[in-house]
């Protein structure tokens, strides 16, 4: 990556883990370690940098069969009113193909659709925490695939920036200092 994305695709856990961040029952000092850095890496993604999350069509496939209504409702409403969700304008024919010649390294057809509708959509970057998609695909696609904390890490917000975005007096980060950058995380 040679400078900052304007917009990368997110698959499904990227999405869940900003979602599950921005809880209000989320604690970082009780997650698993390497959960918890790729978390507060997408939170801080979203507060401190203009860097637009896309939702592949795929990915909102996905958490459309989310059986829980809550957890579905705030995965829709994340993905409908924070984030981008352009439908991507590419003939089926040309994804399958793409799938079918990604699918040759790697066995989760999801995952390669996912990928193929990042490139095809054009963007610079896919944000996956799937180490088996990255390990597989990452030399393949022609996108690079990231966690969250290499595109943070590559973003170089300085420690002193301020957030370009707050969460609002009833949000859950609201009080919660442990997300702000320069507080020491």
């Amino acid at each position: 990556m040679n400078s900052h994305p304007a917009a990368v695709g997110i698959d499904s856990n990227t999405l869940s883990y900003l979602i599950d961040a921005t809880s209000e029952a989320y604690d970082p000092f009780t997650d698993d370690a390497l959960l918890a850095t790729e978390r507060l890496a997408m939170v801080r993604t979203f507060f401190y940098s203009k860097v637009l999350l896309w939702v592949p069509p795929t990915v909102a496939a996905e958490y459309c069969q989310i059986q829980d209504p809550d957890r579905f409702d705030s995965h829709w409403r994340t993905a409908q009113y924070l984030l981008q969700d352009q439908p991507l304008k590419v003939e089926p024919a040309v994804i399958d193909a793409r799938v079918n010649e990604l699918a040759l390294h790697h066995p989760g057809r999801s995952d390669c659709r996912v990928v193929a509708e990042v490139e095809l959509a054009q963007l610079p970057v896919l944000l996956s925490c799937d180490l088996r998609l990255i390990s597989r695909l990452r030399v393949r696609a022609r996108v690079d695939i990231l966690r969250p904390s290499e595109l943070w890490k590559a973003l170089e917000i300085p420690v002193t920036a301020n957030p370009l975005v707050e969460p609002a007096t009833g949000h859950p980060l609201f009080d919660k200092t442990w997300w702000r950058f320069n507080d020491g995380a």
